[in-house]
């Protein structure tokens, strides 16, 4: 198939479709680039953690450090978040921004659209009462998790799986099962 063959578009009714340009694809990218757009803000425990995707860190740009700072403070003292829609790469993104140590932290969000509404879940009640749950039941699962309380410290966390393959590695290694691959020629 010759490029000028390609074209590319979407199927709008079965077996009809709507052809699009490349200017119009063009036209229709997100326009701002290495930009936070700030849509809202919203208290802090307001979003749900199932939307949250992937974090990055931001930094300050050019002599921004004093503006940075001031919306970072901001935020934490006010105990918001900014809702932001920020373009990566060609494809926009929802966000939010949220205050973290000395960083704000944008993390990117799920779409609306792309989580399932937990209504449609067969879940407990709310309601402990009518579960059947005792007042001695309670007590003890809140000391559980008192005694098993700690602070966040990312590294107490480990991949044990990816621990286990590397000490498997080395033992194989350290024994000598270690096998030589030929390459192929052309």
């Amino acid at each position: 198939v010759a490029p000028a063959d390609i074209v590319k578009g979407v199927e709008y009714e079965e077996g009809r479709y709507v052809l699009l340009t490349p200017e119009e694809i063009t036209a229709a990218y997100p326009k701002t680039m290495q930009t936070i757009e700030i849509e809202a803000f919203i208290d802090a425990d307001e979003i749900p953690l199932v939307y949250l995707e992937r974090p990055y860190y931001t930094a300050p740009l050019k002599r921004g450090e004093k503006v940075y700072a001031l919306l970072r403070e901001a935020l934490r003292k006010s105990n918001k978040v900014g809702v932001a829609k920020v373009v990566i790469q060609t494809k926009q993104h929802l966000a939010v921004l949220t205050p973290c140590g000395p960083a704000l932290i944008l993390n990117l969000l799920r779409w609306g659209g792309e989580i399932r509404s937990f209504e449609q879940l067969n879940l407990p009640s709310l309601d402990t009462k009518a579960l059947g749950i005792k007042d001695a039941e309670m007590t003890m699962a809140l000391q559980l998790i008192d005694d098993m309380t700690q602070k966040w410290k990312a590294d107490n966390f480990r991949n044990s799986f990816a621990d286990e393959i590397h000490r498997l590695i080395e033992a194989k290694a350290h024994a000598g099962d270690i096998t030589e691959v030929v390459k192929v020629e052309r």
